[in-house]
């Protein structure tokens, strides 16, 4: 014998379930996998000549309803307390009932065509003007405070730090004259005292470069110490040995 089917518009295969449940009166929580399994599948050929997009889906919830029900056909230990399979599902259908049951709420009480709902606009009070009479003196107040505000938001100027910090310029030029004079007067000159003996860092490096200048112009020569050979020795002249 032949079966002949109604097929109902549904949306989707959670739709199908929900048709099947309140067709057998069967509680969501304890639903009969074996039976709604079977009648699912009664409904599918008719699904798929129907051409619906979402054949896959239902397709999908079918492999669902199978994979349910090998699991429940598992032996089980006696220590074991696994969760129900049809757990997840059970709480699918509820979820989707209740966005049904609001969908068709709303359809019964919103207008013909009206998709979206929205409140109606209230009155609003407007807020009274506040009643005050400006003294000319009150913004002129106003605007010295302003540009109190704004003075002090600027940087102070350069000049505001000459007396704090001040950054001393030691001169190469005149490191070199200060050891010209020196050679002039002694002939040679020990390099490690010149450059170590300087007070800080700035005039240690404006001597070395003024001995370096002194050495490629051709007015200073260097020489090894007489005594131990490791001292270096500055000298006048040109560089001997060259």
């Amino acid at each position: 014998m032949e079966l002949s089917f109604k097929l109902e518009a549904f949306e989707g295969p959670l739709d199908l379930l929900l048709f099947l449940i309140h067709k057998n009166k069967v509680d969501i929580r304890d639903i009969p996998i074996a039976e709604i399994l079977r009648q699912y599948l009664e409904y599918m050929p008719v699904i798929r000549e129907q051409n619906l997009d979402n054949v896959t889906e239902f397709a999908v919830m079918a492999s669902a309803l199978i994979y349910i029900k090998s699991r429940m056909l598992l032996p089980k230990a006696e220590e074991e307390e696994e969760e129900d399979p049809r757990k997840a599902l059970a709480d699918a259908l509820i979820e989707y009932k209740k966005f049904k049951e609001a969908a068709a709420w709303f359809a019964l009480r919103l207008p013909e065509g009206q998709l979206t709902v929205a409140k109606r606009p209230e009155d609003v009070e407007r807020p009274r003007t506040p009643e005050y009479h400006h003294d000319p003196k009150d913004l002129l107040d106003a605007m010295k405070a302003m540009f109190v505000r704004d003075e002090r938001r600027r940087p102070p100027p350069r000049e505001a730090f000459s007396g704090i910090l001040r950054q001393e310029i030691v001169s190469v030029e005149e490191k070199s004259e200060y050891i010209v004079t020196i050679l002039k007067k002694l002939g040679e000159i020990d390099i490690a005292a010149l450059t170590y003996g300087e007070r800080d860092k700035k005039h240690a490096v404006a001597a070395f470069l003024a001995i370096l200048d002194l050495i490629r112009d051709g007015v200073a020569a260097v020489e090894s110490g007489e005594t131990d050979g490791q001292t270096l020795k500055l000298c006048a002249g040109v560089m001997k040995g060259t």
